[in-house]
C-alpha cells in the first residue's frame, strides 16, 4: 500500500506508531521546552512586576521590562535554539538508527515501499512532530505573556521570527545528522562524523585566525571571524549579535516593529547560512541515500572518497593546532627567530602524522591499522606545510595589501580615546565603535600614502618584538577601508612619530575625522540623559592641586562649547605638542541607569574654559610651591640616560630608585620642568617631549576642602630633568 492511497486514520495511525518509536525524545525534549517557555515566560514576567513594584517603576517603564522578560526567553535572544539542536539530532538518530543493523535494514528494504518513499515519511513525520511540539509550547507561552499584560505586537513579530528562524535550524541539524548516519556505518563513528561536519569550519577559521594573528604584522582582529558552513557557529552569532543590538536599541527594540525589522536584517546573512547549509546537505543525503546498501551496516565510514577527505582535513586543523600550540606555550622562553619557527614545524608535521595514526586506529576499531592509510598521512603532511609556509613567508601578501585607490569609498581611523559610557532600562552604549559608524575620510591619495607608510613601520616593530627589543616607533592604529562592494578591509598599522607632519595633518585637520573621532558630535543620547535626569547629574573639572564639581551645567551646553574648540581649535600641529590643562568628567547615577564621558581641555579651549568658568568650577593649572608638601620622584632606570640611548641598550630588570624631595628650592626647580600626565592624549608627542624614564608624583598639602586634590602625576619634559635628580636616583 502506497502512501498516496493511506486514508486519514491510517496516516494518523502511522504517526503515532512514529511517535511511540520515538516517544523518549518527543516527551523529553517536550518537557525541556515546555520548562524553558512556559515557566520561563511565567517566572521571568513575575521576576519584572515583583522588581517594579519593588523599585516603584513606573507602569511605562514597567510594561518594557515585561516585553523584555518575555523577548529574552521567546524573542531574538534567547537560549531555546540549544533545544532545538538536541532535538533534531534526536530525532535524526532514532529515525535512522536501523542503518547501522544489517537485520533492521534488511527488514526495512523488504518492506513493499520504495527507499524514498520511506524517507519521505521518516522526514515528514519528524519535521511535524517538531512543529507541533514547538508551536504548541510556544503558543502557550504567549498566552501566558497575554495574561500577565506583558504582550505586544513586538514581542508576536519577534516570537514568529524566531519561529521560522528554529524551524530552519531543525532542518539544517536534522539534515546533517542524517548525512552522518548515512556516510557511516556505525552509531560511535556516526556521531563524530556529525562533529565534524558540524565544527570543522569553526576549527579551521579559528586556527587560520591563529595563524593570521602569529604571522601577519598588520592583523586586525577587528571585522575577522566570519565563518561559513556551520550552523552551531552561525546561531551563536546570531543570539550574540542579537543581545549586543537589543542593549544598544533595547527601547526601540521593545516598541517598535521597524527595529525589529533591522535587527533580523543585520543578522540575516547567518540565516542564510544556516538555510544553505541545510539545503546542501539535504541534497546530500537525497544522492547518498541511492548509493547506500544493505552491506555497508557496521563499516566505519561507507564511503572511501569521504573517509580520505575527513582524514585529511582532521589531520591538516590538527596538525597545524598542534604547531600553534606549542608556539603560544614556548614564546617567552625562546628567542621567536628561525630555529623557533623551524622547531614549531616539526611540532606541527609530528602532530598531523600522530593524529593520522590514531584516526586511522579508531576508523578500523582496530589499534594495529595505526600505521595504515600512509597515502592520506602524506597529503595532509604536505598540504600542513603548504600552509605554514604560505602564512609565514606571507606568500599572499596580507601585510602588503591595500585596496586600489578607485575602489575605496571611505577611510578611517578607529582607535577611541574618549570615555563615552550609557546605561539606561538595562541597555548599554559605549563609544568604542563610534570612530567605524561615523568616521568617512574620503581624501583617500592621503589615506593610502599613510596607511603604506604605517604598514610598513609596523612589520618593523613587530619584527623588533619577535627578537625581544622593544622600539616605541609610533601610534598604533586600526584602519578600515571601506570598499565600493560593500566589503570592509580592516588592518593594523603604526604611523611612525617623524612622519611627515603635513600628510598627517591633512587627516587629523579634517571635519571628516573630527566628526568621526570625537564622541561629543554623537551624543544625542547623552544629552537626552541629562535633561530628563537633570537634578542628578553633575561635572567635575580636574586640573592639578584642585578639583570643583557642580551640578548646575547643563550637559548640552558644555558639548555646544566643546564642540565650537573642537572645529575651531583641535588641530594635528596643536595636538601634538600640547598637553591638555585639564579634564572635565560628566557623571549622571540614577535608580535605572547612568551616564559618563570625559573630555580634554587644552588652553587654547576658550568656549569651554568660558562655560567652565561661568558655572564657578575653571581650576588654573598653574602650580605654586606654597600648595605642595612633597614630590616623589622614581628613576625606573638608575645608571642609564634614555635620552641618549635606547631601551634595548640598558638592562630592564635594573630596580627603581625613588627619591622624595620637601625642600622648596628643590620642589621650585622640579615644578618648572613637569608637564600633566593623566590626561590621555592621542596625538601628543611623548618620545620628544616627555622623558618616561621619570615617575613624578606631586603630594599636595592638605587643605580640608572637598575640592582639593592630594596627589597628582606629572613627567619631567625631554631635556629638563634637573641634575640633582639625576644624581639623587643614580
Amino acid at each position: 500500500m502506497t502512501s498516496a492511497s493511506l486514508s486519514l486514520s491510517n496516516r494518523i495511525s502511522n504517526h503515532k506508531k512514529y511517535v511511540t518509536r520515538t516517544l523518549w525524545s518527543s516527551i523529553i525534549g517536550f518537557l525541556l521546552m515546555a520548562i524553558y517557555y512556559i515557566l520561563g515566560v511565567a517566572v521571568m514576567v513575575s521576576r519584572s512586576i515583583n522588581y517594579g513594584k519593588i523599585y516603584h517603576q513606573s507602569p511605562e517603564y514597567m510594561y518594557h521590562e515585561m516585553q523584555n522578560a518575555v523577548t529574552r526567553v521567546m524573542g531574538f535572544e534567547q537560549l531555546g535554539w540549544i533545544l532545538v539542536v538536541g532535538i533534531a539530532i534526536a530525532f535524526a538518530f532514532q529515525g535512522f538508527s536501523y542503518v547501522f543493523e544489517q537485520k533492521k535494514l534488511d527488514f526495512y528494504l523488504s518492506q513493499p515501499t520504495t527507499r524514498a518513499e520511506r524517507m519521505r515519511k521518516t522526514y515528514f513525520k519528524a519535521i511535524s512532530t517538531f512543529l507541533i511540539m514547538y508551536i504548541s509550547v510556544n503558543a502557550i507561552a504567549l498566552l501566558v505573556a497575554t495574561c500577565m499584560g506583558a504582550m505586544s505586537r513586538v514581542v508576536l513579530v519577534s516570537v514568529l521570527i524566531e519561529t521560522l528562524r528554529s524551524f530552519v535550524l531543525f532542518f539544517t541539524i536534522y539534515n546533517i545528522t542524517v548525512l552522518a548516519i548515512l556516510l557511516c556505518g556505525s552509531l560511535p563513528i556516526a556521531m563524530l562524523v556529525m562533529a565534524f561536519l558540524m565544527l570543522i569550519s569553526v576549527v579551521y577559521g579559528y586556527v587560520f585566525t591563529s595563524y593570521k594573528e602569529l604571522f601577519f604584522s598588520t592583523y586586525a582582529a577587528r571585522g575577522d571571524g566570519y565563518v561559513i558552513a556551520s550552523p552551531l557557529y552561525d546561531r551563536f552569532i546570531i543570539m550574540k549579535m542579537m543581545l549586543d543590538l537589543t542593549r544598544g536599541r533595547g527601547e526601540l527594540y521593545n516598541t517598535s516593529l521597524g527595529s525589529v525589522f533591522e535587527c533580523f536584517k543585520e543578522t540575516i546573512s547567518y540565516d542564510v547560512d544556516i538555510l544553505v547549509v541545510g539545503l546542501l546537505a539535504f541534497v546530500c543525503v537525497a544522492v547518498i541515500s541511492r548509493f547506500r546498501k544493505a552491506e555497508h551496516a557496521g563499516k566505519a565510514i561507507v564511503f572511501r572518497p569521504f573517509r580520505w577527505i575527513a582524514k585529511i582535513l582532521s589531520c591538516v586543523v590538527i596538525g597545524l593546532a598542534s604547531g600553534f600550540i606549542f608556539y603560544s606555550m614556548n614564546d617567552y622562553v625562546w628567542d621567536n627567530g628561525s630555529k623557533f619557527f623551524i622547531m614549531m614545524f616539526g611540532i606541527m608535521v609530528l602532530g598531523t602524522v600522530i593524529s593520522g595514526c590514531i584516526i586511522e586506529a579508531i576508523l578500523d576499531g582496530n589499534i594495529k591499522s595505526f600505521i595504515q592509510g600512509k597515502a592520506q598521512t602524506i597529503m595532509a603532511v604536505a598540504i600542513a606545510s603548504l600552509i605554514f609556509v604560505i602564512f609565514k613567508g606571507d606568500l599572499l601578501g596580507y601585510d602588503c595589501y591595500v585596496p586600489s585607490r578607485d575602489k575605496i569609498e571611505s577611510c578611517a581611523f578607529l582607535e577611541s580615546g574618549y570615555e563615552y559610557t550609557i546605561y539606561e532600562n538595562g541597555q548599554f552604549k559605549d563609544g568604542y565603535n563610534m570612530p567605524e559608524d561615523y568616521m568617512f575620510i574620503t581624501d583617500i591619495d592621503s589615506f593610502v600614502e599613510l596607511s603604506k607608510i604605517g604598514m610598513s613601520t609596523k612589520k618593523k616593530w613587530a619584527e623588533y618584538d619577535r627578537t625581544g627589543n622593544y622600539h616605541d616607533l609610533g601610534w598604533s592604529e586600526t584602519i578600515v577601508y571601506r570598499l565600493k562592494n560593500g566589503r570592509s578591509v580592516y588592518r593594523d598599522i603604526c604611523i611612525p612619530y617623524d612622519i611627515d607632519e603635513q600628510l598627517l595633518s591633512k587627516l587629523i585637520d579634517s571635519d571628516e575625522y573630527k566628526k568621526g573621532y570625537f564622541v561629543c558630535f554623537h551624543d544625542e543620547d547623552m544629552r537626552e540623559f541629562d535633561a530628563a535626569n537633570a537634578k542628578t547629574g553633575t561635572v567635575s573639572y580636574i586640573s592639578g592641586p584642585a578639583q570643583k564639581v557642580t551640578s548646575d551645567i547643563p550637559y548640552a551646553e558644555l558639548s555646544d562649547a566643546y564642540r565650537k574648540d573642537i572645529d575651531k581649535y583641535f588641530t594635528y600641529e596643536m595636538a601634538k605638542d600640547t598637553v591638555p590643562v585639564g579634564q572635565i568628567s560628566y557623571d549622571n547615577n540614577t535608580n535605572h541607569g547612568y551616564a559618563s564621558t570625559t573630555m580634554n581641555v587644552y588652553d587654547c579651549y576658550t568656549n569651554t574654559i568660558d562655560v567652565l568658568k561661568k558655572y564657578g568650577v575653571f581650576v588654573e593649572s598653574t602650580l605654586d610651591v606654597e600648595q605642595i608638601e612633597s614630590i616623589e620622584v622614581t628613576n625606573y632606570y638608575p645608571g642609564y640616560d634614555l635620552e641618549s640611548q635606547d631601551l634595548d641598550e640598558i638592562d630592564i630588570n635594573v630596580e627603581s630608585k625613588s627619591i622624595t624631595y620637601t625642600e622648596k628650592e628643590q620642589i621650585s626647580d622640579i615644578i618648572e620642568n613637569v608637564v600633566s600626565d593623566p590626561y590621555y592624549s592621542r596625538w601628543y608627542r611623548r618620545d620628544k617631549l616627555v622623558n618616561d624614564q621619570f615617575y613624578v608624583l606631586i603630594n599636595f598639602k592638605k587643605t580640608g576642602e572637598s575640592n582639593s586634590n592630594y596627589a597628582s602625576y606629572y613627567s619631567f619634559e625631554m631635556g629638563k630633568v634637573p641634575d640633582f635628580v639625576y644624581s639623587d636616583t643614580n
